[in-house]
């Protein structure tokens, strides 16, 4: 069986207005949809991927993480990043199993490297391991060592491309606080339509009608999401762009439905 990635972002799981605040509800009620899913469709081979909202983004801001290290003030703040997503990581691992499913904490700083802030390499073969024992790896947005500038940010959805084009994944779902890729900014413009297909063919129209819009800020950067996931499709790989504050709507995707959000896939 192929796996499917699922990422949840930081802005789903967490309270992004409190610092260090986990949004216990919204954990318990995917991590339940979850626990459906594989219940009813127990061939599922799935890879979990979070990001890290109000815990791992303002240390590594506050410190400038994402630029390199160039003073040993930063070394413990790359040290405190690593602490407070594995806090995050922690709630949420702690919930999938208290319903009984195998998650398994594995760690990105402890299995990636990078070099000038991209993957030089992730350690799949614990990821694959994981799968083939039945587990559900959960990986997420980390600090890592950098070869060039001491450390970077490793982020969930560079994470979650990696393992796509290294793990025999067919679809990929990505569970955000918006219900897709709109054309317009739909927080300010009412009549802002929901794209519900981009395919390889119209993506680069798509991405030029949403780009000097206000969306990528309101969807956390949903025009460099597509742009990521774009290699992704041209392989074959369905992405989906969900609303994963939605009763139900984790569940459903996980299943299979593929009408609940934009659908991202190659038309050739």
């Amino acid at each position: 069986m192929s796996s499917v990635i699922l990422k949840l972002g930081g802005s789903v799981i967490t309270k992004k207005d409190r610092e260090m605040q986990a949004d216990f509800k919204t954990i318990k009620r995917i991590s339940r949809e979850i626990e459906s899913a594989l219940k009813q469709s127990p061939d599922l081979k799935l890879v979990l991927v979070h990001g890290g909202g109000s815990f791992g983004h303002r240390i590594a801001n506050k410190y400038n993480i994402h630029l390199g290290l160039k003073s040993r003030n930063q070394i413990f703040g790359f040290t405190k990043t690593i602490q407070v997503m594995r806090k995050l990581n922690f709630i949420l691992v702690e919930e999938l199993q208290s319903l009984g499913l195998p998650a398994i904490p594995l760690q990105p700083s402890a299995i990636s490297i990078q070099s000038g802030g991209k993957i030089s390499e992730i350690y799949t073969k614990t990821v694959k391991f994981a799968l083939d024992m039945g587990c559900i790896p959960v990986l997420w947005g980390d600090a890592v060592f950098d070869e060039k500038q001491g450390h970077s940010i490793l982020s969930g959805d560079h994470i979650v491309a990696f393992l796509a084009q290294n793990l025999n994944v067919k679809r990929v779902v990505f569970g955000t606080d918006v219900d897709g890729v709109f054309d317009s900014d739909p927080n300010t413009n009412r009549s802002a339509v929901l794209i519900r297909s981009i395919t390889t063919d119209n993506i680069e129209k798509t991405l030029q009608n949403i780009s000097g819009s206000k969306t990528t800020d309101v969807t956390g950067g949903m025009h460099r999401k597509i742009l990521e996931v774009l290699p992704l499709a041209q392989k074959g790989i369905q992405i989906e762009i969900i609303n994963a504050k939605r009763d139900g709507y984790i569940l459903q995707s996980l299943l299979g439905k593929q009408d609940l959000g934009t659908l991202i896939f190659n038309q050739r």
